[in-house]
């Protein structure tokens, strides 16, 4: 390699435990210089800092929320596969370094959005984010499902958001208020006088009936 004359570098692994990189360099009447780099310290911290990043991975794919980052260019920094999996991305569009606007616009071919142009969209998530607080948004799928995305401004600009698939709970939240407005109706309709106490003897329901029987005020 030297008689190639041509620069070179070699790492270089002590039994002590250090690590060099050699730099060989020819001189122009012959022989070479080389220069001893001692990388010991940068490559640890290369090291951790992978470790780092597999503990980061393992992290995110193992979530169940689906995850994204945007730098404060507005581009995306890293999502997780169930960002994908929720709203049916192509992870060849949805990849690092996508502005946010194209992502949304790939984004909303699956969400419904009744009445909302992908500018109005972009400008209402834009001021929920920039208000510093945590901006909720519910979202509805074409596949019916519900999604509810959360975002929150980062530290330097850019926000991270978590996008939750909370089609069951909605859907039991309805059946629950459906239960209580026909529990509601039964109770006002009912010819006796009805009301409810829990175990500290304080009441938890009462219907009409029983404040006309012992006429009673609502106070």
């Amino acid at each position: 390699r030297m008689a190639a004359g041509k620069p070179f570098q070699q790492r270089q692994e002590l039994s002590n435990g250090r690590s060099y990189v050699l730099h060989y360099h020819p001189m122009a009447e012959g022989g070479w210089v080389t220069l001893c780099e001692d990388v010991t310290e940068r490559k640890r911290m290369e090291m951790e800092l992978q470790r780092q990043f597999e503990r980061f991975d393992q992290a995110l794919s193992h979530m169940s929320h689906g995850l994204c980052m945007f730098g404060p260019d507005e581009r995306l920094i890293v999502c997780n596969q169930r960002y994908l999996d929720i709203y049916g991305l192509d992870p060849a569009v949805a990849k690092p370094g996508i502005a946010n606007r194209e992502l949304l616009a790939h984004w909303m071919k699956n969400v419904d959005a009744p009445g909302m142009s992908l500018d109005a969209f972009y400008e209402k998530r834009k001021a929920g984010i920039e208000s510093q607080q945590l901006s909720s948004m519910l979202l509805h799928l074409k596949d019916g499902r519900v999604i509810e995305a959360m975002s929150r401004a980062t530290p330097g600009g850019g926000w991270v958001s978590a996008h939750e698939d909370v089609t069951e709970r909605i859907r039991y939240e309805e059946m629950l208020r459906d239960k209580n407005i026909l529990l509601d109706a039964a109770l006002e309709n009912m010819a006796h006088g009805l009301c409810v106490f829990d175990q500290d003897w304080r009441v938890v329901v009462r219907n009409r009936r029983y404040l006309e029987i012992y006429e009673l005020g609502p106070d």
